[in-house]
């Protein structure tokens, strides 16, 4: 489950951008990383909030994914960056906002 694309990508990383829910919950149950970052420095839980997919962020952190991992692009920012503000998207970022407060208060 740790195998990677030349990208950095891992499997989690394509179910996020591809939306595929059962894929993604499979790879978590078989302890794929939710925090792996790419090349770009991008988790799964990034790569689904810049492409608006709700449910799919709702499943990330579900199972514990940060909302900013070290060298990583915070989720925060990329969810801040789609137009989309739905009641869905609107409770995605209250949940960003806690678990930001709650990883920042975290020891490194």
């Amino acid at each position: 489950v740790t195998l990677a694309d030349p990208d950095g990508n891992t499997a989690l990383h394509h179910a996020a951008r591809n939306a595929d829910l059962a894929v993604a919950a499979a790879l978590i149950d078989t302890e794929a990383s939710v925090d792996a970052l790419n090349r770009r420095g991008q988790t799964p839980l990034a790569i689904a909030c810049r492409a608006a997919n709700w449910p799919m962020a709702e499943l990330l952190l579900q199972h514990h994914a940060r909302t900013h991992v070290d060298a990583g692009e915070p989720a925060l920012l990329a969810a801040a960056g789609i137009a989309d503000d739905d009641d869905r998207n609107a409770d995605v970022r209250r949940t960003f906002e806690a678990d930001a407060v709650r990883d920042a208060m975290q020891p490194a």
